[in-house]
């Protein structure tokens, strides 16, 4: 008898860390043009983006799919503004969650959250892993950042790259 995979002790948490940041990124789906949107945050394993609601109804028509994660494939394509300079990435993700915002009205926006699949090769990987290094604050650091600042607000989230 085979035994039951074990479950990680942190059910219920993130497996990556999240970086809270504001990038544009165009979206390719399998067939038509690349729309353009915003990341709100990354993390090794996939990304959270906000878009408009016709936006969404265009990369998953209905605004729904099928559940446990079985949305559309597409493309993403963003710049990633490393300490030498913006460097491209593009990653094959999948459609994983969509999640409206507000009620339905003309402009509200919509969470899309992507699980990265393969990224276009290894020097895109290699930038993408390295900017989430530089973004990322040893515990320490954070534990000093936190302590010294009397009002007690989380860090900023992060802006790079992005025309808004």
């Amino acid at each position: 008898m085979n035994p039951k995979p074990a479950r990680p002790v942190t059910r219920g948490r993130r497996q990556f860390p999240r970086i809270k940041v504001l990038l544009s990124v165009l979206l390719k789906p399998a067939a038509g043009d690349p729309l353009k949107a915003s990341t709100y945050n990354l993390s090794p394993g996939g990304a959270q983006i906000r878009c408009s609601r016709e936006l969404a109804a265009r990369l998953c028509p209905g605004g729904r799919f099928s559940p446990g994660g079985k949305g559309p494939t597409l493309a993403a394509r963003f710049m990633v503004p490393l300490h030498a300079g913006p460097v491209p990435v593009e990653v094959m993700c999948r459609l994983v969650h969509l999640n409206p915002l507000s009620r339905p009205k003309p402009g509200a926006e919509v969470a899309l959250g992507l699980k990265f699949l393969r990224f276009a090769g290894q020097g895109h990987l290699r930038h993408f892993m390295r900017f989430v290094e530089e973004q990322l604050v040893p515990a320490e650091d954070f534990e000093v950042y936190v302590r010294g600042r009397s009002d007690g607000p989380a860090p900023p989230a992060k802006r790079a790259g992005c025309g808004r």
